[in-house]
């Protein structure tokens, strides 16, 4: 018969290890070392309920792609742009219909970018200009006149064997003033090149101003 050992009958402790001349991490320090878009208003959203302006209008159509706005996100700092693609196969080899689905959203190092890439820009009514393909993706504050365009997500999924869909979010700071906002695509390997929509920069500026903190 098994003996009874009253330790079991004790609550388990865990056990403790200390060493003499340390103390918890300082969370405050991690957020110095690993900045995040709430702290950083040029790197993405900060945590607020946005409010969206649609929009829902074609930047290009053609027999490789449809490429469109569908709406936009309004925030206090800046406006994140949500573009949606549908990449059709036709006649391309396995290796160029994989090269064109990278060319969508090119993850390299902006040092050796995708060949023929798409570039999605945005010009403002007094002419300065931001584009995905010279995006802003550092910790270092831009300076104080300039725009930041950059990608936020992006994913996608198969139609079906010849074709592709694909959604991102584009990361504008910061937030644009009322006027003219025009935003265009150039995009080599799908043959768009120098589609331009204008965005109503008057209804994302009294959006943005809408928006509630979380």
């Amino acid at each position: 018969m098994r003996s009874h050992d009253s330790s079991e009958d004790e609550p388990r402790r865990r056990a403790v290890i200390r060493i003499e001349g340390t103390s918890p991490p300082d969370p405050s320090a991690a957020a110095e070392r690993h900045p995040t878009p709430a702290t950083l208003p040029w790197l993405g959203p900060p945590a607020e309920l946005e409010s969206v302006v649609p929009v829902s209008q074609f930047l290009h159509q053609n027999s490789s792609v449809s490429l469109a706005i569908t709406d936009v996100h309004a925030f206090s700092t800046g406006c994140e742009i949500h573009i949606k693609a549908v990449l059709h196969r036709e006649r391309r080899s396995s290796e160029e219909w994989n090269l064109f689905i990278d060319s969508f959203h090119p993850k390299g190092h902006p040092e050796t970018p995708v060949v023929g890439a798409l570039d999605i820009a945005l010009t403002l009514g007094d002419g300065r200009r931001a584009s995905t393909l010279s995006g802003y993706g550092s910790s270092v504050q831009p300076d104080s006149d300039q725009f930041v365009l950059h990608y936020t997500s992006s994913h996608g999924s198969w139609i079906s064997h010849e074709d592709w869909t694909v959604e991102a979010g584009l990361w504008l700071w910061p937030l644009p003033e009322p006027g003219t906002l025009f935003i265009s695509a150039e995009w080599p390997n799908a043959n768009v090149s120098s589609e331009q929509l204008l965005l109503d920069a008057n209804a994302i500026h009294v959006a943005g101003r809408r928006a509630q903190s979380m």
